[in-house]
């Protein structure tokens, strides 16, 4: 008994925190959906990060069910059916791996498209302050001509 301690910590551990990061993303979620500033694109966007995070943290909470019930004294008996269980907990732990991968390449994507479309806002703010500087420089004390 005492050896499996350590898989029962950690596994708490695990449920603890992909339970947090659940209830987390669930909240981000939803002031997202009603942030009336969140153009359809970015919605798209965010309601795809939000089926990977979910998913992810949702691997979490089971890795962290699995590992002390792999750690049990009953596998003994049965070690083709231990092999098969570790198969598929390392299947999940690959898989929560590429769900990481891919959300933050998407994020990185995201953030260079939001990058870039400030830099050409900035630009054409620059633009129209030279366009006012230009008229108030035409006009007779920063009126416009003819008033």
């Amino acid at each position: 008994m005492a050896d499996s301690i350590p898989a029962l910590v950690f596994g708490a551990c695990l449920v603890i925190g992909g339970s947090c990061a659940l209830v987390w993303h669930v909240r981000s979620w939803r002031r997202q959906q009603q942030d009336a500033a969140t153009t359809d694109a970015e919605r798209n966007y965010y309601r795809r990060q939000f089926a990977r995070r979910v998913q992810a943290s949702g691997i979490i909470v089971l890795l962290g069910i699995l590992l002390p019930i792999g750690d049990l004294p009953l596998w003994k008996d049965y070690p083709g059916s231990w092999a098969c269980f570790w198969i598929a907990v390392l299947s999940l732990t690959l898989w929560l791996l590429v769900l990481g991968c891919r959300d933050l390449l998407s994020t990185r994507v995201h953030s260079r498209n939001a990058h870039e479309s400030l830099r050409l806002l900035r630009e054409k703010q620059r633009e129209l302050e030279q366009e006012v500087a230009r008229i108030k420089a035409r006009s007779h004390h920063g009126r416009p001509p003819g008033l």
